[in-house]
C-alpha cells in the first residue's frame, strides 16, 4: 500500500511539472506593451484572439509557441522590434489567421533583420500549416532542426 501511495505522489508531481511548463490563454488579449514568458511554453486555445497594438510585442524565451484557429491581428506597424519572437522553442502553428501584423526597421544597414513580424531563432522545429496571412510582414525562422 505505501508503495502505491508513494508512485501516485510521484505522478502527480510529474502531472503539475508538466502543467507549470506551459501558460495556456484564450479569449481574447490585447498587447499595447513588451510582454515576455521565460522557462515555459504558451498555447492558445482554439478560438482565442491576440490583438497587438502600439509597442506591443510578445516574447517567449526557452519556451515554445502552440496554437490552432487562433487569430492574430495588428493594430499598426512594429517599429524595431517584432511582434513575436521565439527563441529556443518549438513554434507549431495550424490554421491560425495572421492579420495587420508588421513590423518596419528604419535603420536601412539593418532592414534585412526586422522586417518579419514574427521570428523564431534556436527552436527544435517549427510547423505552420494552413495558416492564413493577410498584409503581413515574412515569418523568419532561424536555426530550425526540422521545419514543416
Amino acid at each position: 500500500m505505501r508503495r502505491v501511495g508513494l508512485l501516485l505522489s510521484v505522478v502527480l508531481a510529474a502531472a503539475n511539472a508538466v502543467a507549470a511548463s506551459e501558460q495556456v490563454w484564450s479569449g481574447e488579449r490585447t498587447i499595447s506593451e513588451p510582454h515576455e514568458i521565460r522557462g515555459c511554453g504558451l498555447r492558445l486555445t482554439p478560438g482565442a484572439r491576440l490583438i497587438f497594438k502600439g509597442r506591443g510585442k510578445l516574447t517567449i524565451l526557452d519556451g515554445g509557441l502552440r496554437a490552432e484557429r487562433v487569430e492574430f491581428v495588428g493594430l499598426e506597424t512594429a517599429t524595431n522590434h517584432f511582434r513575436i519572437a521565439v527563441r529556443n522553442g518549438r513554434i507549431d502553428l495550424v490554421r491560425c489567421r495572421f492579420s495587420g501584423l508588421k513590423a518596419l526597421d528604419p535603420d536601412p544597414a539593418r532592414a534585412h533583420y526586422i522586417q518579419g513580424f514574427l521570428c523564431s531563432q534556436g527552436g527544435v522545429d517549427a510547423r505552420v500549416e494552413g495558416c492564413t496571412f493577410v498584409d503581413c510582414s515574412p515569418v523568419m525562422i532561424l536555426n530550425a532542426v526540422r521545419l514543416e
